[in-house]
């Protein structure tokens, strides 16, 4: 049996290390739900902030899609979606991220967020923009007040 002192002690150490350490990352599941900041000019609505919902996560990547969108599509829509993101899920992972990687080199990681995973959102673009990328994520927000605190990029869903 555990005297007083040492479980005092030892919740006084787990409450520090789960609540007062800033680097812990929860892991993310599917079907959450996420507000990010977008960029105004690119994005269809000209929305600053949009809500998006995690559909896939592989090894490498978190996939979110606008979830207005995807859940103003129809139910057939939805399931090839999901089937080209079950697909795209394998060959980022096992081509795509090497290959970039291989080229570019690797991104910042674990990153601002401490995790090594990439943050990829499919959103409703302006016609003819297929994606972007804003280095402003990678900063703290106290650094840049519309930071995701992220490694992100922006695609249109027109792509999916």
């Amino acid at each position: 049996m555990m005297s007083s002192p040492k479980k005092l002690a030892l919740a006084v150490f787990i409450f520090g290390f789960l609540f007062l350490n800033s680097g812990l990352v929860f892991a993310k599941a599917e079907g959450e739900q996420e507000t990010f900041f977008v960029e105004k000019p690119y994005d269809l609505k000209q929305r600053e902030q949009v809500s998006f919902r995690l559909v896939k996560v592989s090894n490498q990547v978190y996939f979110y899609i606008e979830s207005d969108w995807y859940l103003n599509i129809t139910d057939q829509e939805r399931g090839v979606i999901n089937q080209n993101l079950a697909s795209l899920v394998n060959d980022f992972d096992k081509e795509i991220y090497p290959k970039l990687t291989t080229l570019w080199g690797s991104e910042w990681t674990p990153g601002i967020d401490n995790d090594s995973k990439i943050t990829i959102v499919f959103e409703q673009l302006t016609k003819g923009t297929a994606g972007y990328f804003n280095d402003a994520n990678e900063y703290l927000k106290q650094q840049a007040p519309f930071s995701n605190e992220r490694e992100m990029i922006y695609l249109s869903t027109e792509h999916l």
